[in-house]
This record gives structure tokens, sequence and C-alpha cells, in this order.
């Protein structure tokens, strides 16, 4: 997706704004690979495999990036979870990010779930000038 982390919203670009979501949200992780119990010096992931397929896109070949990233995800930076349910079919986290404390971008709520229960339940779509995404 050439192009992407070009553009910005706000203090960071509309794929980081993506990966954050996709990390906050998913129960995947990033950890280090050990054979007989000896660790190998490389990163795999781990969990659920739609998530794992989710974060080696993100990652482009760089898990321990993300791994790093999300070291950064604190629990004192949660504000509030709503897990995914089979019910709802959706889940929310609601975040703070210290580091743009005092801008409009602090707090964020990142959701998960299929868009047609979102869409149906938003009275208002905000501020929908996003620059214009491009793909390879």
């Amino acid at each position: 997706m050439k192009g992407i982390g070009k553009e910005s919203v706000g203090s960071i670009t509309c794929w980081e704004t993506l990966m954050q979501s996709v990390i906050w949200n998913s129960s995947a992780r990033v950890e280090k690979e050990k054979i007989d119990k000896k660790e190998t010096g490389k990163y795999i992931t781990a969990g659920n495999v739609t998530e794992q397929g989710i974060f080696k896109f993100f990652s482009n070949g760089d898990l321990k990036s993300l791994l790093d990233f999300k070291d950064t995800l604190t629990e004192e930076n949660t504000l509030c979870t709503i897990p995914f349910t089979r019910e709802s079919k959706r889940g929310s986290i609601i975040v703070r990010n210290p580091n743009l404390a005092g801008t409009s971008h602090e707090v964020r709520v990142y959701c998960k779930g299929a868009p047609d229960f979102f869409l149906e339940k938003m009275e208002s779509t905000g501020d929908m000038s996003y620059p214009e995404l491009t793909s390879v």
C-alpha cells in the first residue's frame, strides 16, 4: 500500500493509526522464538491466526517494531475496554496517548467488528476530511 504512510491525520500517519488500532484491539502477540527453551533471536507471532496475519502485514517483516510499540501499551493508558462478543459483533477500547497530551488526539477510541454494526449505531461520522489513501 504505497503512499499510506505519507499522509497524516493529526500528528500520526493514517498507516500508524490503522496499525495502532489493530495492535490495541488484538489478542495476537509478538514474542521471541524459542527452540528447546533457547531464544533464537527471531521474532514470531502467536495467538489468533487471523490476527497473526494482520500483524505480519502491518509489520512489513519487522515484528520487533510491533513488539516495541505493543510494549508501550500500558494498563494505565487503557481508559475503558468493551470486549468483542459474538452477540454484539463488535468490541472497543478507549486509550490515552501520553505523547499527545493536551491535544485533540490524546484520547482515541479503537473499534473492531463488522462495519454494518457500527454504521447503524452512529449518529455522526464526524470529520471525514481524511486524506485520500492510495494503493499499488
